[in-house]
């Protein structure tokens, strides 16, 4: 079985479109869930991404400088939140979550812009030097 991708990071958007989509409440679940598992996973915010009309939007910042974009419909709000569980299990035991990345996927360039952006230290002390 090939090593599962370590992400270090999960970084929501806090502009006020994915703010008021629910964002906020999601960062809180996935942090909740990831210090009862003593994940050492940072939760960081962004102000934007761009993508507001598919939001709220966090990006899974992996170890090796690359990142994925989801794009969650927190319109239905269960609780807990099925795709949130999905990401932990992805953080935590590697479980693939590719269905969920397909939202974003169309707006690839956009993610791909914002990962060139945090790898250059946008957000302070993200990512973590070695």
């Amino acid at each position: 079985m090939p090593e599962r991708p370590e992400v270090i990071g999960i970084i929501g958007c806090d502009n006020v479109d994915c703010t008021m989509r629910g964002c906020g409440d999601a960062l809180d679940y996935l942090q909740r869930g990831l210090t009862a598992a003593e994940s050492e996973t940072e939760i960081k915010t962004y102000t934007c991404y761009g993508l507001c009309q598919q939001g709220p939007n966090i990006l899974l910042f992996y170890h090796s400088g690359n990142g994925v974009m989801i794009s969650l419909d927190r319109t239905k709000n269960p609780d807990p939140d099925p795709d949130l569980d999905d990401i932990l299990e992805h953080i935590l035991r590697g479980k693939n979550i590719d269905e969920l990345l397909e939202k974003a996927r169309p707006f690839q360039g956009q993610v791909d812009l914002a990962v060139e952006f945090i790898n250059t230290g946008i957000i302070p002390g993200f990512p973590p030097k070695e």
